[in-house]
């Protein structure tokens, strides 16, 4: 069976891209999937760590979730969107830590997401209200 696949580039969601700090990531699937059926992370998401950073930082060797619980810390939001295929419990992905994030390029249900304290979680990204297009 032959399935046809296609593949855009992303919105950019940072102003000044060169500026930004970014790591790779290991993310984990989310628990819920979207109206079409399938798994995905969409870029801005704030990402949350399974226990308190230190002042070391983040243990890349851990995935990061979508969703914030127990003593786990923000440690900073998606840079693009991951579509987990099937039977994928855990995606590669790019997490920004420092930068300017464009909150108006942002999905609506991501946009919900950033609020004034993953913001405060989140002191080293700063959410500015840029462009929509």
């Amino acid at each position: 069976m032959v399935t046809k696949e296609t593949y855009t580039t992303g919105t950019v969601i940072l102003i000044k891209p060169e500026t930004a700090r970014r790591v790779g990531c290991v993310i984990k699937k989310p628990s819920l999937s979207d109206s079409d059926g399938k798994y995905r992370v969409k870029a801005g998401t704030p990402l949350y760590t399974s226990e308190a950073l230190t002042e070391v930082g983040i243990d890349r060797s851990k995935a990061l979730s979508d969703t914030e619980g127990g003593v786990g810390s923000a440690a900073g939001v998606l840079y693009e969107d991951i579509v987990f295929k099937d039977k994928e419990e855990e995606a590669n992905g790019t997490l920004v830590i420092n930068g300017m994030v464009d909150y108006l390029k942002l999905d609506s249900t991501i946009q919900a997401k950033i609020t004034t304290d993953v913001e405060t979680k989140l002191p080293h990204i700063q959410f500015v209200r840029g462009r929509a297009d």
